[in-house]
C-alpha cells in the first residue's frame, strides 16, 4: 500500500469537465454541492430560484451517473432543511436530492446525519420561551449514498478502515467534530470525507469531487491512498485547495520519515 495517490485539480465548470470525462472511469464520488443559501461565491450565483437550482443540480447528477463505474458509489452532503429569504417558505434539500439521484439512475441505500457540534449552541429561534412562535430547528446535514447497479462492488480491492470506523459508517448518525480552522465558510471536516472515502472504496480507486472548493476531500484522498480528481470553478479556490493538499502531503512525508528513523 506505498503507492503514492494521483491527487488532480482542475480549474473547470463541472458540468462541461464531467461531459468530457470518459464513461464508466470513476469509482466513487463525493461532493458536497452549493447549497443555493446565498454564499458569495465569486465565480458562481448561490441564489438561483429553486426549480432553476433543482434543474441544474438533475443536469450534474445525471452526467455523474455516465462516469461512474458499474458498481461505483456516491456520497452527497446536503442540508437536511433550509428556509428561502424571499418567501420564508422551508425546503427539504436533503428529500429533493433523494429523488434526483433516484432520477439520475442512482439506488439509494444510506442516508446518515451528521452536524457540526457548534451548531449544536444555538438556542433562541422564533419567540423565545413561548408557545407563541416557535421555530424548530434542525442544524442537521446529511451524507446521501447511492450505487450505480449493484450494491456489491463488483471487484474486490484493498480495504483501510478500521473496525471501529466501520462500526461508526454504519450507524444512522456520523459523530464527526469540526475542525479547529475552517479556510471557506463552506468546508466540512476532513474526517467526514474520509469516512465515506474509507467505508465506500478500496486503496487506489479513484474519486472525484466536482465542488471540490478548498480540497478537503482531496485531502482526505491523500490520507487514505486513494487516486482524486477535484473540479473547482474558482481559480482562487483551485490555488488554495492545492496549497492545503502540498501541506497535507508535507505532513504526510514528516510523519513517515519519523515513523523510519
Amino acid at each position: 500500500m506505498s503507492k503514492k495517490a494521483m491527487i488532480e485539480i482542475v480549474n473547470a465548470d463541472c458540468i462541461q469537465y464531467l461531459k468530457a470525462l470518459p464513461p464508466d472511469s470513476i469509482d466513487l464520488v463525493v461532493t458536497s454541492p452549493p447549497y443555493n443559501c446565498g454564499m458569495p461565491y465569486r465565480t458562481y450565483c448561490d441564489s438561483r430560484p429553486w426549480e432553476e437550482y433543482l434543474s441544474w443540480c438533475r443536469d450534474w447528477l445525471s452526467l455523474l451517473y455516465r462516469v461512474c463505474r458499474r458498481g461505483g458509489r456516491i456520497a452527497i452532503n446536503v442540508l437536511f432543511e433550509m428556509g428561502l429569504k424571499k418567501n420564508s417558505v422551508r425546503v427539504f434539500p436533503a428529500k429533493e436530492f433523494i429523488d434526483l439521484i433516484q432520477y439520475a439512475g442512482f439506488t439509494v441505500y444510506g442516508v446518515p446525519l451528521w452536524a457540526d457540534a457548534h451548531k449544536g449552541r444555538l438556542t433562541a429561534w422564533g419567540s423565545w420561551r413561548s408557545a407563541s412562535c416557535p421555530y424548530i430547528y434542525n442544524p442537521c446535514e446529511v451524507v446521501i449514498i447511492a450505487c450505480k447497479g449493484e450494491r456489491k462492488k463488483l471487484v474486490k480491492g484493498i480495504d483501510t478502515i478500521s473496525r471501529d470506523d466501520f462500526i461508526h459508517g454504519c450507524s444512522g448518525i456520523w459523530r464527526i467534530r469540526p475542525d479547529t480552522c475552517s479556510l471557506t465558510l463552506a468546508s466540512f471536516p476532513v474526517a467526514l470525507p474520509k469516512l465515506a472515502i474509507e467505508l465506500l472504496s478500496f486503496h487506489n480507486e479513484l474519486v472525484l469531487d466536482p465542488f471540490c472548493g478548498s480540497g478537503t476531500t482531496g485531502i482526505a484522498c491523500l490520507q487514505t491512498g486513494r487516486n482524486f480528481i477535484g473540479v473547482e470553478v474558482d481559480p482562487e479556490y483551485c490555488e488554495i485547495a492545492r496549497a492545503r493538499i502540498a501541506q497535507a502531503q508535507k505532513s504526510l512525508n514528516n510523519n513517515d520519515k519519523g515513523t523510519h528513523e
